[in-house]
């Protein structure tokens, strides 16, 4: 079964969406201080992505960006009737520092986008 660590993360990350949509105060310690260590991808930038993404193609984002550490990358999921992208900030800087350019996390957020906007959530 090759996509059951997949699914493990995902659920993992569907558990957790409670405590990231409450807010950081709701997030485990550990994951607190290392937000607050670790370089990131600020939300700012992130959603200026998604909208410069957006816009080129023409279509309305029906989901709700989310930065949150309870993720290990990012994902496109569905919680409670709402569609979320999650991304772990510091995952793509760190992408982002591997690779010596933005271009790596850019294209990660675009294939959530993709999940979202072509209905596969």
């Amino acid at each position: 079964m090759p996509h059951l660590p997949r699914f493990f993360r995902r659920l993992t990350a569907a558990l957790a969406l409670p405590a990231l949509l409450l807010g950081a105060a709701a997030a485990p310690a550990a994951a607190q201080a290392v937000a607050a260590t670790s370089p990131d991808v600020p939300a700012s930038q992130a959603a200026g992505i998604i909208r410069e993404i957006t816009d080129a193609v023409g279509l309305q984002p029906r989901f709700e960006l989310r930065a949150t550490p309870l993720v290990d990358n990012a994902a496109a999921v569905v919680y409670g009737g709402r569609r979320y992208l999650l991304y772990n900030p510091h995952f793509l800087a760190a992408v982002n520092q591997a690779g010596h350019t933005d271009w790596a996390g850019i294209s990660i957020l675009a294939h959530e986008m993709g999940h979202h906007l072509n209905g596969h959530t």
